[in-house]
């Protein structure tokens, strides 16, 4: 069931983080590369790098990083390029990487984490960046009112203590070895308290001022564009784009179809099709490999619903209705990676491990058990985003959950973020398009939300053995460790079916000849202060 994937010449390998730290008490987490500032830049003026132009693959409906910007299909660039991160993700090397922050160095147990921040950083508005700004910014995204998407990344912090006014000590309530990877993401882009005080409920669409990072906002028009300006105080140096712009482009062709137009200089892009025929076509560009990646996530009981998938040997029969090889062959011209494993071929964690399986004879047996004990008629509510690719899984889905004797009732939202709604908002669905973003860089964070307790957990499921999976992964600190966790967590994952993998997904930066620069980071983050255009 399980095919191996092509390998494509542009691939980036997301190689572990924990090379950096493989046993306690080893080398720090995040060791200083060459100053930032002082590097070679590939600009001598700000602007110089000419105008920057990027298709978003989902436009994101909110600069503020408690809000928005789970990753960088969902705005995560946009807020990287106004508030910076602390810490870099480095896919080639696997290690974490000072940015904003100087060093970030662990105890022997992973408990206790010293960050110090460079000196001289500066927020957009002329403030100094403080340490005591540090832990304002964290504790938005901690406060009992968050609705951030990092919460639960950063709940894990017991204590934050000021040490002076560049140090600051993250005491946490349980050891974990990656958690650098946090500072990769929203919470290490440090948002400016006094800023968000000032501006208030604006705060979400007009955060000038707000951020250390390389540029300020300009315009920010929700679903048309984001254009931000270079900032010429940048505390890394010259920044090349003289603007940097992101419009909204809606599905993988039509974003495609505008770079081959001239309408853009980069593309964020998840369409097989598409990026094959990209690639065929001679464009350039770099692969983020994402296990899990395409799934339809199952309703165990969200929000105290009671849809029909809240019973174990639905969501079994679902699971074996349908052929992951089919979906690839219908949705993606058979160019993606189908398995139904948590963790794809190609990761560097993955293994051979049994998955649920293809069965329909199972599947329809199943229906015919639950269908007889006479509350429920074999409904189920299935429902998609207008994304061409997904809405081809979900037909593909739907034709074989029809043959076993479900009875499928499709809907398709107006915009991906009304899907997302539905899910995370109001728990109303029984299933739907979605996908986990589990990259090797922090299995764990991608795959948290199947924990009983965690804040990600939109989906009401609640298994014991998968709570304990989960509890091991997050401590490993070994590759091995990491994959003996996996093991459970899958075995786990085939017993109770929280949700269907239809297999890993490519998130491909293509950009258009003549531009380089773009950095990668963690989660399809790019960094564009050397991006230029020529």
């Amino acid at each position: 069931m399980n095919r191996t994937p092509r390998r494509h010449l542009l691939a980036v390998p997301l190689t572990l983080a924990l090379v950096a730290f493989a046993a306690p008490g080893s080398a720090p987490a995040a060791t200083s590369p060459p100053d930032v500032a002082s590097a070679d830049r590939a600009c001598s003026t700000v602007g110089e790098g000419g105008d920057i132009t990027v298709g978003a693959y989902s436009f994101t409906q909110s600069l503020d990083p408690t809000i928005a910007g789970s990753n960088g299909l969902l705005g995560a660039s946009e807020l990287a390029a106004i508030y910076d991160t602390l810490i870099r993700f480095d896919p080639e090397t696997g290690a974490f990487e000072p940015r904003v922050a100087e060093s970030l160095e662990p105890n022997e147990d992973f408990t206790v984490w010293t960050l110090v921040l460079r000196n001289g950083v500066t927020f957009g508005n002329g403030d100094q960046l403080t340490a005591q700004d540090v832990k304002a910014s964290i504790e938005r995204h901690l406060a009992e009112d968050s609705t951030s998407t990092f919460k639960s990344l950063v709940t894990i912090i017991s204590e934050m203590t000021v040490v002076d006014d560049l140090t600051v000590e993250f005491t946490l309530s349980e050891t974990w070895p990656k958690f650098p990877y946090a500072l990769t993401l929203g919470p290490g882009m440090i948002t400016n308290p006094r800023v968000v005080q000032e501006h208030g409920e604006n705060f979400v669409s007009n955060p000038v001022g707000a951020g250390v990072g390389p540029f300020d906002l300009e315009r920010f028009a929700p679903n048309e564009e984001v254009v931000l300006t270079p900032r010429d105080d940048y505390w890394g140096g010259v920044v090349c784009p003289s603007s940097l712009r992101f419009i909204a482009v809606s599905g993988g062709q039509a974003t495609y179809d505008a770079m081959v137009n001239g309408e853009l200089d980069v593309m964020i892009n998840r369409d097989s099709r598409v990026i094959a025929q990209a690639k065929s076509d001679g464009l350039e560009g770099f692969d983020y490999i994402v296990s899990s990646g395409w799934l339809f996530a199952l309703n165990s009981g969200a929000q105290g619903s009671t849809p029909p998938t809240a019973d174990v040997r639905i969501r079994r029969a679902i699971a074996a209705a349908i052929d992951v090889n089919i979906v690839n062959e219908r949705a993606e011209d058979g160019d993606g990676i189908p398995t139904s494993l948590a963790i794809a071929p190609g990761s560097l964690l993955y293994q051979d491990l049994p998955g649920p399986a293809y069965d329909p004879e199972l599947a329809a047996s199943l229906v015919e058990e639950v269908k007889a004990e006479g509350e429920w008629d074999g409904s189920v509510r299935f429902q998609c985003s207008p994304d061409p690719l997904q809405s081809e899984q979900a037909l593909a889905a739907s034709a074989m959950l029809e043959a076993v004797g479900f009875t499928v009732e499709m809907t398709t939202t107006a915009t991906i973020g009304d899907m997302v709604t539905k899910v995370v908002g109001e728990g109303d669905f029984d299933i739907s398009c979605w996908g986990f973003n589990v990259f090797d860089s922090n299995v764990w964070g991608g795959l948290k939300g199947l924990g009983s307790v965690e804040a990600s957990n939109y989906y009401g499921y609640n298994d014991p053995n998968m709570d304990a999976a989960l509890a091991a992964l997050r401590i490993a600190a070994t590759l091995d460790e990491e994959k003996a966790a996996l093991a459970d967590l899958q075995a786990a994952w085939t017993d109770t079916v929280p949700h269907i993998v239809l297999g890993a997904a490519t998130n491909f930066v293509g950009y258009a000849q003549g531009v380089s620069g773009l950095v990668p980071t963690a989660d399809t983050i790019i960094l564009y202060d050397q991006a230029t255009s020529s």
